[in-house]
């Protein structure tokens, strides 16, 4: 019986689609062998009397009790689709939120270096820590967008399941989402203490750049001092005045560099 073999398949344990399109097929069989025989029973029960004809609509009540089956059994084979694609798109939900929690995790981990008791880190280790920081936190940012787009859009597609099918859904991908928000909150706070601590670095950096300013004008002025001194500005030759002035030059040239360093990390 084609129908009895569909209705194993369709209450199996460990269902697949592979199980479903058997299933399928063996629905549509039994479908178009009890159409056939309707056709049959209703054209001999039109050309019989008597006994023949009670015997006949014998094999009606049959044949409509088959029509029966397979409607129910349709009913079932949508029911089991639906609860393989529900487990799937669980399965594929959970499998985006575990690389949410492991990029996340990495992004924690990469705030070892400031964590390691010292008061405060070089600055040339500070801003690459900074730096890898910052590309944890955005690689986890894009593993939850992913994820969330992927919940959202799979809570509305759980809506058009059956009632058991759609509530067993949404339930467990409410689940995942609530745990989605645990670890967007975690990023959120890795994403400000790294926010906090790259202007921190910035301000440092902008500070090594206003004492290498401060240090190049006060080597200017010695430079320099040559052209303010009388006595040393009759002294000297013009070979000494034009190295005077060719390091004062620099000089000047090299300060205006600094300040113009420091001025992109202050404005």
């Amino acid at each position: 019986d084609r129908a009895e073999e569909a209705q194993q398949m369709l209450t199996g344990a460990g269902l697949t689609r592979e199980a479903l399109q058997a299933a399928e097929q063996c629905v549509k069989r039994a479908t178009e062998q009890v159409v056939t025989v309707v056709k049959i029973v209703a054209q001999k029960k039109a050309q019989a009397t008597g006994i023949i004809q009670e015997e006949i609509s014998k094999v009606e009540v049959r044949a409509k009790s088959a029509e029966a089956r397979l409607a129910q059994l349709k009913v079932s084979h949508k029911e089991a689709a639906e609860r393989v694609t529900c487990e799937l798109l669980l399965k594929e939900a959970q499998q985006k939120l575990h690389t949410v929690q492991e990029s996340v995790g990495k992004a924690a981990d990469a705030e070892g270096p400031f964590l390691m008791g010292v008061e405060e880190l070089p600055l040339e280790e500070t801003v690459t820590a900074v730096k890898a920081c910052e590309a944890a936190a955005t690689t986890a940012n894009t593993a939850v967008s992913i994820c969330r787009m992927f919940i959202a859009t799979k809570i509305v597609e759980a809506k058009r399941f059956s009632p058991k099918a759609s509530n067993e859904g949404q339930n467990k991908l409410r689940d995942f989402q609530k745990q989605l928000d645990m670890y967007t909150k975690k990023l959120n706070d890795l994403k400000r203490v790294t926010s906090q601590r790259k202007g921190l670095a910035l301000m440092r950096e902008a500070e090594q750049h206003v004492k290498e300013a401060e240090d190049m004008a006060a080597k200017m002025g010695e430079a320099a001092a040559i052209f303010e001194d009388d006595a040393k500005l009759c002294n000297a030759n013009a070979d000494e005045l034009r190295a005077a002035a060719e390091e004062t030059t620099n000089c000047e040239a090299a300060t205006n560099a600094c300040l113009t360093e420091a001025r992109k990390f202050i404005t």
